[in-house]
């Protein structure tokens, strides 16, 4: 076979033109900085670097569930150890007002601080984190306590269940719960009825209305005065009538004047005196 000239340039031209095209290819991954860029550069090479991207992709988000899990978690232990701190703060204040020693304003105090920490309670029970209520199982939208401190989620404490825990994929195969329900650190009731008969309770109202004022240390000044609403009964020859004192009163006297007003029902031969600061 002869070999012209015609052929040795065609074939030069077409070794010339793979070898442009294979520096191309070069050029572009050395810019680009991939090793391909097209799918048609190297098909099994993308079906590899697909794969591997959806499994980095996968990894990345369990590592965001993870951290959003720890984040959860740690506002939770957070508010566990407020209502840890709140519960210690109430006992300490319980055991005070036991005391004999304490007045009428100190008591009707501590009464308004227990009523204090129970909003606190409340505010507690309703922490969120990212927009989400910590203590609502899957009702994420909806507190857990209403002002009152009531389970309110659209429905009843029927409608929330110890098993509402939000599972979040942290691997493949491996889910954690990341939420603590509600009822299982502020109580499980099965009626409203309960409901109301214990979370609806104020305890400052409760202490300031069953205030007994007999055989307890008074004091009373300007600024000290001993301030109501106080209630309490009064028994005289079988008859039992209820004392209601709604004012302020800046002196024992004012006090002594206010309850004997009041006295009426037994006969009017009833008075009532304050002896040694005590009535």
């Amino acid at each position: 076979m002869r070999v012209t000239n015609a052929m040795m340039i065609n074939n030069l031209m077409r070794n010339l033109s793979k070898n442009l095209g294979r520096m191309e290819k070069t050029q572009r991954s050395l810019s680009s900085g991939k090793r391909f860029v097209n799918p048609s550069d190297d098909p099994i090479g993308v079906s590899r670097s697909l794969r591997l991207n959806t499994e980095v992709a996968t990894m990345n988000q369990y590592k965001r569930n993870a951290d959003d899990v720890l984040s959860w978690l740690g506002t939770t232990e957070m508010a566990a150890s407020n209502i840890n701190e709140v519960l210690k703060r109430a006992k300490e204040l319980v055991v005070q007002a036991a005391s004999e020693t304490n007045s009428i304003n100190e008591r009707l105090s501590i009464a308004e601080e227990i009523k204090e920490l129970r909003n606190q309670l409340i505010h507690i029970a309703n922490t969120t984190y990212a927009g989400s209520y910590l203590f609502s199982g899957f009702k994420t939208d909806k507190p857990l306590l209403t002002e009152d401190g009531r389970y309110d989620l659209g429905g009843g404490t029927s409608k929330l269940t110890f098993d509402e825990i939000i599972q979040i994929n942290i691997g493949v195969g491996d889910r954690i719960g990341e939420n603590f329900v509600g009822q299982r650190l502020f109580g499980y009731y099965d009626d409203a009825a309960a409901v109301e008969a214990d979370l609806n309770l104020s305890v400052a109202d409760s202490l300031a209305n069953r205030q007994s004022m007999k055989g307890k240390h008074l004091e009373a000044s300007a600024t000290n005065p001993i301030n109501g609403p106080i209630s309490f009964e009064m028994t005289h020859n079988s008859t039992t009538i209820t004392i209601n004192l709604a004012g302020s009163y800046d002196s024992l006297g004012d006090l002594e004047a206010a309850i004997t007003a009041q006295l009426g029902a037994f006969g009017g031969d009833v008075t009532v005196a304050v002896v040694d600061n005590k009535l």
